[in-house]
């Protein structure tokens, strides 16, 4: 028998295994290497995109505030795209796409010198696609000021006096700010529950009739005798005497002014007062 054969031959299976063991742990060092490159590759990719993303929807916003700035008109409802011209942003179609990144604006109305606008911007990222979103509201800063934006009515203080056995309501002031020079009321429309109820008299200061005496139905445009004008910084309290007590009822007045512009406030279940 060979010992030194025999030897030989058990380092060479050695090394074989030591091998085969090496190319094991480095396949797995290799794979695992890998998927923190690829994982980390991913994460980073995304940051970007992400940065590219916000960068586009901050530019939407800008650039409808610019078509603002230009003529507000140009705000109207809907879903739309962005384009430059000889004179700036325009808008253009339904979207609009750059570098792989598409991006839309949505207008909606919040009111009339008013509109809601969201800069939406997406892409496909490793087969899903991701979106961010950017939100703001514009105004229409050339607005022409009404007598009805200048003035607020106060119902705060609203109520029906118990002297009057609950017919007359009062506790209600008109205050004009002055941005609009003098707001003059010409009419009002009184609305309220009971139908059986009829409108009388409209005094504006207490006790001063502008409209009456009379016995007018709920929803009727009652034209004053007497136009209320709040000239300049001024505030004027007005009254409203039914022909039967006016509890559980919900009041509605729509005050009419001079330039066409009108405001409205609505009285639930006035309190009883002095």
């Amino acid at each position: 028998m060979n010992i030194f054969h025999s030897h030989k031959n058990k380092k060479a299976g050695i090394s074989v295994i030591e091998v085969v063991i090496s190319i094991a742990i480095f396949s797995i060092l290799a794979t695992v290497g890998y998927e923190v490159y690829a994982s980390t590759n991913k994460l980073s990719q995304r940051a970007d995109n992400t940065a590219k993303a916000n960068w586009l929807a901050e530019e939407g916003i800008e650039a409808v505030r610019s078509i603002r700035d230009t003529n507000y008109a140009l705000l109207t409802v809907g879903t739309k795209g962005l384009a430059t011209s000889s004179t700036g942003w325009v808008f253009s179609g339904t979207s609009d796409v750059t570098n792989g990144f598409f991006r839309t604006i949505v207008v909606t109305n919040v009111s009339t010198d008013t509109q809601a606008i969201q800069s939406n911007v997406s892409w496909l990222e490793h087969g899903s696609t991701s979106t961010v979103s950017l939100n703001t509201r514009l105004t229409n800063w050339d607005m022409v000021m009404t007598m009805a934006s200048s003035t607020t009515i106060n119902t705060s203080g609203a109520n029906l006096s118990s002297a009057s056995a609950s017919k007359l309501l009062t506790g209600i002031n008109i205050i004009n700010s002055g941005a609009a020079g003098t707001s003059t009321i010409s009419s009002i429309q009184v609305s309220w529950t009971t139908s059986t109820r009829r409108l009388k008299n409209i005094n504006s200061p207490n006790s001063v009739t502008v409209f009456g005496p009379a016995t007018i139905t709920s929803g009727t445009v009652n034209t004053l005798t007497t136009q209320i004008s709040l000239v300049g910084a001024l505030t004027r309290s007005i009254e409203f005497l039914f022909d039967g007590a006016m509890t559980s009822n919900t009041i509605t007045l729509k005050f009419n002014f001079t330039d066409g512009s009108n405001q409205t406030v609505v009285i639930v279940s006035p309190p009883l007062g002095a």
